[in-house]
Order: C-alpha cells, then structure tokens, then sequence
C-alpha cells in the first residue's frame, strides 16, 4: 500500500516542510529504494530512520524488514531538513497502519476510496 504525508510546521522565521509518498514492501533486509528525483539535498537516510521507527510505534520489530520504495518527494530547499523528512515518513508508516485498522473496522456496506 502506497502512502503519502506531508509535513509544515511553522518555527519561525522558518518552517520546517517534507512531503513523501512511499510504499512499505516485505524484503529480507531494510532498504530504500529511491523511485522520486531529488533536488537539493538528499534525505533518504531521514526517510529510513522515520520508516524504523514509525514501524516501532506500531508494533512492529526490526525482526521484520522492509523495502521502502520513494515514489514521490516534496521538498524546499530551504524548509526542508532531515528532522522534516524523518517526521514525514514517520507519520505516513502510522497512518498507513491506521487506514489498514480502518478497513478492518468498517462495516462491509460501507466503501472506502482513496485518491490515486
């Protein structure tokens, strides 16, 4: 399931800015897969730790390891940072397992859509 967050937060005069689309898929070890171009400055190892540890949050153990394909970046080059793009794919491994606890939760006459 492909998964997409994005992250601002105001800490003036600045802010801090990532967005990410990514797609958790079962491997043999941890590692990325960047499908997305980057400009600027490369954020892939944020995105790793984030996944880790959003993984943590939910239960999972790094007994368990992953692909994580990049399929979609946004980024500044001035907003954004590591710390933006570890928040980013920390909270889209959360969410993604939130939409999958939703669809176990709902009633079968109901339907669920998600943008592409």
């Amino acid at each position: 399931m492909k998964v997409s967050f994005s992250y601002k937060k105001i800490i003036s005069p600045r802010m801090l800015s990532a967005g990410l689309t990514i797609e958790l898929i079962e491997s043999d070890s941890f590692e990325i897969n960047s499908l997305a171009s980057w400009k600027g400055e490369n954020f892939e190892d944020a995105i790793l730790h984030g996944v880790k540890d959003g993984l943590l949050d939910i239960g999972v153990s790094h007994d368990q390891a992953f692909r994580i394909d990049v399929h979609k970046i946004e980024s500044h080059p001035v907003d954004s940072s590591y710390k933006s793009f570890y928040i980013a794919a920390r909270v889209a491994v959360r969410s993604q397992q939130l939409v999958q606890q939703l669809h176990k939760e709902v009633p079968s006459h109901w339907e669920i859509r998600r943008p592409d």
